[in-house]
């Protein structure tokens, strides 16, 4: 089994992202530890990264749910509580 993601992938992902007003997607089908949680909240001050565990991105490729449909409850979420890593309900789901 793989590890969770590390701060250290989500500041590299950042510093990809270096046109203004770009956003970020990190999808990890191992899910995300708290520094990778803690890094992508305090990145998403200057551009937001959302983070997609494995769980959600199963759905999708199932078509469980819509891309787009996770997509707009994550950002929703992010734009209310500034907070990167809203886990979307899927139906019958274990948890990441």
């Amino acid at each position: 089994m793989c590890s969770a993601v590390k701060a250290e992938a989500i500041d590299k992902f950042f510093m990809s992202l270096d046109a203004a007003g770009i956003s970020g997607l990190f999808v990890s089908m191992s899910g995300f530890d708290v520094s990778a949680e803690t890094a992508a909240r305090l990145h998403g001050k200057e551009r937001p990264i959302l983070l997609m565990n494995g769980n959600e991105t199963r759905a999708v490729m199932t078509l469980q749910v819509g891309f787009d449909d996770v997509i707009d409850q994550k950002r929703a979420y992010f734009d209310q509580r500034s907070d990167p890593y809203y886990r979307v309900a899927i139906p019958n789901a274990a948890v990441d």
